[in-house]
């Protein structure tokens, strides 16, 4: 199977945030009842634990009913922002971030993925997702999203930020997407596939 694959900038070089500051946390989707999002936000904002955190989301509005609910509920707190849609500039935006928090119920592929990961980012998945590989890697945590499980794994992160903000961390990151999911690389195997598909026909 070949996987899809993502547009890698080499030359790009992420800006880690300071050691002892707080982690910074971020949604990136499309804003769909399918992403699970309102239920990441009830567990941000039932939960005193998360008011030290900022929670950015960024995407694209498919389903503008569920988004009034969204911004209904998170009018009343600061820590929380809808920053709009995300387009130009993707990665560089991204990578002000220290952690990729996606609750979403089903994923087939999820690009999202592999671009929060190549801004440098570590992940916090939904356990049903099929990425348990990444977790493998140490890049990722597959979780039930619970206020519990939840606040156990940023704790868990809080103690551990220096490593997820250290050079050797995101050279890790960099390798691992140029090795298994570089666009260059996986589209010259896809030309292969179709050549060899052609020449049988």
């Amino acid at each position: 199977v070949i996987p899809h694959g993502i547009e890698l900038n080499t030359n790009f070089k992420k800006k880690t945030n300071k050691k002892n500051s707080k982690l910074k946390f971020v949604f990136f989707s499309r804003i769909h009842i399918s992403k699970n999002l309102m239920q990441l936000i009830n567990l941000w904002t039932n939960d005193v634990f998360f008011k030290k955190f900022n929670l950015s989301i960024y995407g694209e509005i498919s389903d503008f009913k569920y988004f009034d609910l969204l911004k209904t509920k998170i009018k009343k707190f600061q820590n929380i922002k809808y920053k709009g849609s995300l387009y130009k500039n993707k990665i560089q935006r991204l990578s002000v971030y220290d952690i990729f928090i996606f609750p979403s119920k089903s994923e087939n592929f999820g690009l999202v993925i592999l671009e929060a990961l190549a801004s440098g980012l570590y992940l916090i998945l939904n356990k049903n997702l099929p990425w348990h590989h990444l977790s493998n890697k140490g890049f990722a945590t597959l979780i039930n999203f619970t206020e519990n499980t939840l606040t156990k794994e940023v704790l868990r992160l809080e103690k551990t930020k220096n490593r997820i903000r250290s050079k050797k961390y995101i050279a890790k990151i960099y390798s691992y997407l140029a090795i298994n999911y570089n666009w260059e690389k996986i589209s010259r195997d896809y030309i292969f596939c179709y050549t060899q598909v052609l020449k049988k026909n």
